[in-house]
């Protein structure tokens, strides 16, 4: 991952850093709401949790990233608005998918749930997930 400043009058981007080794190629990044924390997983499963200063632009490594919560083939995550939980779009080897949620520690940013074992069926492929509205 890298982190990018944004200049406000004319969107333009500067960068600022490089985030820590996270393993295999992402293939999705989210942040939480307030800009602190950046996840991101892998084909393989590992979820790389990293915290943002938004004044230096600097990534550190939570204590726990990179975590295998997920079995392999993931496609997409996403964090609900309170930033309390993550929703990974999951692809198996036959391409059945599954949606699967993971909690989140909302003071650390750590994966609370490892490994994550709450999953719903998602039909064949899921590509993308989001999360819109609040969680009752």
């Amino acid at each position: 991952m890298s982190a990018f400043a944004i200049d406000p009058v004319s969107g333009a981007l500067t960068f600022e850093s490089y985030s820590p080794n996270l393993g295999d190629p992402g293939m999705s990044v989210t942040a939480d709401g307030l800009g602190q924390f950046v996840y991101s997983v892998n084909a393989s499963g590992d979820v790389a949790a990293v915290s943002f200063d938004t004044n230096t632009g600097a990534f550190s490594s939570l204590i726990n990233s990179p975590n295998v919560c997920f079995a392999a083939g993931q496609e997409s995550l996403t964090l609900d608005l309170s930033g309390g939980f993550m929703y990974v779009a999951d692809i198996s080897d036959t391409g059945s998918g599954s949606v699967t949620v993971c909690s989140l520690d909302r003071a650390t940013g750590d994966p609370n749930n490892v490994p994550c074992e709450n999953s719903v069926a998602a039909g064949t492929y899921p590509e993308s997930v989001v999360v819109t509205g609040t969680i009752h």
